[in-house]
């Protein structure tokens, strides 16, 4: 997926909707002459199957979907969203999300490895 591993990471978030990068997908498909497939989705793959289903039925033959389920489309605004797991888990579930896309947030995190492994484990164990 787009911005993972050796993918090209943009630094304009429009490249990151999921309407963008479902269409990347069908690009995929059309450049390797594939007609139709079966999409699977994990976790957070699971949001852009998601939208596959949704943008592009004709070009899938079935959606699997692993620990997280289809989800529709919302007009649910992330701050918004981030509010509301604040008043219900005492802190933004996904805050995170915007130290991660900082632009530096690589050497932060380079030299923490150690306190972000700790305080990753530590929010792990307290959610189950």
């Amino acid at each position: 997926m787009l911005g993972y591993g050796g993918t090209d990471k943009p630094t304009d978030y429009a490249h990151y909707t999921l309407s963008a990068m479902s269409q990347d997908v069908i690009d995929i498909l059309d450049a390797e002459n594939v007609e139709k497939v079966v999409a699977i989705g994990h976790n957070w793959g699971s949001a852009l199957v998601s939208r596959l289903a949704n943008y592009h039925p004709e070009r899938f033959t079935a959606f699997a979907f692993l620990a997280v389920g289809y989800y529709a489309p919302s007009d649910v605004k992330f701050s918004d969203f981030l509010a509301s797991t604040k008043q219900v888990f005492g802190y933004e579930l996904f805050g995170y999300w915007y130290f991660y896309s900082e632009e530096d947030a690589h050497k932060t995190i380079e030299k923490n490895v150690c306190g972000l492994l700790r305080v990753s484990s530590y929010r792990n164990s307290q959610v189950r």
